[in-house]
């Protein structure tokens, strides 16, 4: 390997390479310098401008005590390695925001059940409409997570897939179908 993503090599055969692990000069500039793409990406996820600062600055954190890690593989394989790192704590948060959003039904009040009924029906419709536009992969990803109510690593075993695979697909799913839904 050549030019700035080069590492020095401690130990290289035909198949396995060691790199010296990453010095604080190279965490600044590989690393860090990835924050605008960083917050970007958890804007994007977070929707919101603080929340993506947050995590941005705890995913820095996290990698700095994981700093040897990153010293042990090539410089784009690193910057892969921060990104998700910065997807999972993204991931985490908005599943601590769920958490504590959850709405007790008995707060809810329906104020004709025939309207009610009516609307569900309608918007049982749409949302039918919308799953038919899916691939047949991923409805067959919906059905097993909501219908057989499998867990996230139980799908990527019956479908052959990672575990990170199933749950980047099932939020390209959510993002499509919310848009197809907002939009009626």
């Amino acid at each position: 390997m050549e030019g700035p993503q080069a590492r020095p090599l401690i130990f290289q055969s035909s198949n396995l390479q060691i790199f010296k692990p990453i010095t604080t000069e190279q965490f600044i500039q590989e690393i860090v310098s990835l924050q605008p793409a960083m917050r970007y990406m958890a804007g994007e996820m977070l929707h919101d401008e603080n929340l993506a600062a947050d995590a941005v600055q705890d995913t820095f954190a996290r990698l700095w005590c994981k700093r040897w890690r990153l010293g042990l593989m090539p410089a784009p394989e690193a910057k892969r390695f921060c990104m998700a790192a910065l997807r999972n704590q993204c991931v985490d948060m908005l599943r601590k925001q769920k958490h504590i959003q959850r709405l007790d039904p008995r707060q809810i009040e329906v104020a004709d059940t025939s309207e009610a009924a009516e609307s569900s029906e309608v918007r049982y419709a749409r949302l039918e409409k919308a799953l038919a536009t899916l691939s047949l992969r991923e409805q067959e990803l919906v059905r097993l997570r909501y219908v057989e109510r499998r867990s996230s690593h139980e799908v990527a075993e019956v479908m052959g897939l990672t575990e990170g695979h199933v749950n980047t697909i099932m939020s390209r799913v959510y993002s499509q179908l919310r848009k197809q839904l907002s939009d009626e």
